[in-house]
């Protein structure tokens, strides 16, 4: 098993984010368990964590059973290479096959170990270098960073390196090999987990963004949202907040500091009859600029669920005061969540009038004489 979960490319990165996304959005259309009949078609590292999350899982015991088994691949590839680049010398320089056996020795806890099924073909494979290296792209025994590096290091020996010169650049290239693997996989389980989170899917898609480097080509994943054709295609092409509304988003709070400024707001209880239509009315009174204010002040939360089942005019004052990659975040949650009952929709717009009372009593919002906003 650990030799499978092994077997993944880092050339391929940008693929696995894109996977990961692709599930994050088929999870938040039809839920957990429907991506359950598609594991045989993940990689094993991400299938083994999305079966936790699946079976229930709590999050914190996820992470520390991934972080453990990240622990013992990164050590498992780490230690078959320091064998290989430790015995590889003498293996290849006509020494005394003895001397080889007690370099092997000296990695090894106990004979059982040496026996096992992680270890036994490695030492083959130094016992007879010369003829098996040939064929070690082909052998099922061994994972893809080991044959990666026995190939490197052929190509050292051929470049008829000196000894001193040889350790050091086989050490480099475990060096670089296992720090490659330790952040590709960390980079994996914090996209895994964002699906067990249920954060948006484009969140997800900034966050692993945020995680490729050198060559590795930005994703983007394609989604279909069906809100997105009633909003007037004018409304999605200025900004009018700064693209840092992105990091409040993935705090968990629309602001564009990412941080709930609730100083100077009271818990002030609304007193409406008619919740949904107080709402709608006093979000029109107020100008572009108030808007703005009062989004930094209320959670992201609230936001899109006090808006999943208003008209698009109430949408539309909202989206008006928000950056493109927001914009297209808010219309995929309410396209996502319909089916929110009544008593959440308007608990989220008291918080958002509350919120709104709270900045018009510090004086952070001043009502000017045509507003019309009303409070019994």
């Amino acid at each position: 098993m650990l030799i499978e979960m092994l077997n993944i490319e880092p050339n391929k990165r940008s693929e696995y984010f894109t996977l990961i996304v692709s599930i994050a959005d088929k999870c938040r259309h039809k839920g957990l368990l429907s991506i359950e009949d598609d594991f045989d078609n993940y990689p094993r590292f991400i299938r083994e964590i999305l079966q936790l999350i699946v079976d229930g899982t709590e999050h914190d015991l996820v992470r520390f059973i991934a972080d453990k088994q990240i622990n013992s691949l990164i050590y498992l590839m780490s230690h078959q290479m320091k064998i290989v680049s430790s015995s590889l010398w003498s293996a290849t320089c006509d020494k005394s096959i003895s001397l080889l056996e007690l370099n092997l020795e000296a990695h090894m806890c106990s004979s059982f170990e040496v026996e096992s099924k992680n270890y036994l073909p490695l030492i083959n494979l130094l016992k007879n270098w010369d003829k098996n290296i040939v064929m070690i792209g082909e052998s099922s025994d061994f994972c893809r960073p080991v044959k990666d590096f026995c190939e490197y290091c052929q190509k050292v020996l051929k470049s008829e390196a000196t000894e001193s010169e040889f350790l050091k650049l086989v050490a480099t290239k475990i060096e670089t090999i296992s720090s490659l693997y330790e952040d590709l996989y960390y980079s994996l389980l914090e996209g895994v987990l964002s699906i067990q989170e249920g954060d948006n899917p484009r969140i997800v898609e900034v966050k692993l963004n945020a995680m490729i480097y050198n060559n590795g080509s930005t994703i983007k994943y394609d989604y279909c949202s069906s809100k997105m054709e009633k909003v007037a295609p004018s409304l999605l092409d200025d900004d009018m907040l700064s693209q840092k509304e992105i990091d409040g988003l993935l705090q968990g709070n629309f602001g564009l500091d990412g941080e709930k400024n609730s100083n100077n707001i009271k818990n002030i209880i609304v007193p409406y009859v008619n919740v949904r239509n107080e709402f709608c009315k006093i979000m029109a009174s107020l100008t572009n600029m108030a808007i703005q204010r009062l989004m930094k002040e209320i959670t992201y939360k609230d936001l899109y669920i006090a808006l999943t089942s208003e008209n698009d005019e109430t949408q539309i004052l909202f989206l008006e005061n928000m950056s493109q990659n927001s914009k297209e975040v808010l219309l995929y949650d309410i396209s996502t969540n319909y089916s929110i009952e009544k008593e959440y929709v308007e608990e989220a717009q008291i918080n958002i009038l509350n919120a709104l009372y709270g900045l018009i009593e510090a004086c952070e919002i001043v009502m000017g004489i045509n507003d019309e906003l009303i409070h019994d």
